[in-house]
């Protein structure tokens, strides 16, 4: 049987130095217990930078930058589709230059701009604006 006092490494809790340690006062204690701050959000890191900065804030730059950029590509694609949209008319007016009976085609597609069946019904209340009365007044006794 091996008494604790002899062995190596004991500790005793009752000792005369007790009233020395003081674990509020040991900083590994403190760090450990300690509870730690989050850091803060994107958006309140922004906010913060905004006061601070302004205008010259990286987030409201690259913002710019950005809105800039896509602007810019939106041009470039709607000048890309008016170009194209030009250069197929350009074709199609010389394919029907050449071709009379396309021609003929596109004259009809012109003169008849609206549908058969609307063109139906506008003749129809046409007629009947344009009808006389053709009855006989009743009077009852």
């Amino acid at each position: 049987m091996v008494l604790p006092a002899l062995a190596s490494g004991y500790f005793s809790g009752a000792s005369d130095n007790e009233d020395d340690f003081n674990p509020d006062a040991d900083n590994v204690v403190k760090e450990v217990t300690e509870k730690r701050k989050n850091r803060r959000g994107q958006r309140a890191r922004q906010k913060i930078w905004e006061a601070k900065y302004g205008k010259n804030a990286a987030h409201v730059k690259k913002e710019g930058e950005r809105k800039y950029h896509e602007a810019k590509q939106r041009q470039e694609d709607f000048e890309a589709r008016e170009a194209r949209r030009e250069r197929e008319n350009a074709l199609k007016a010389i394919a029907i230059d050449e071709n009379p009976a396309l021609k003929k085609l596109e004259e009809k597609k012109v003169k008849n701009a609206t549908h058969p069946s609307w063109e139906a019904k506008k003749k129809l209340k046409e007629m009947q604006k344009t009808a006389s009365f053709s009855g006989k007044k009743i009077t009852f006794d």
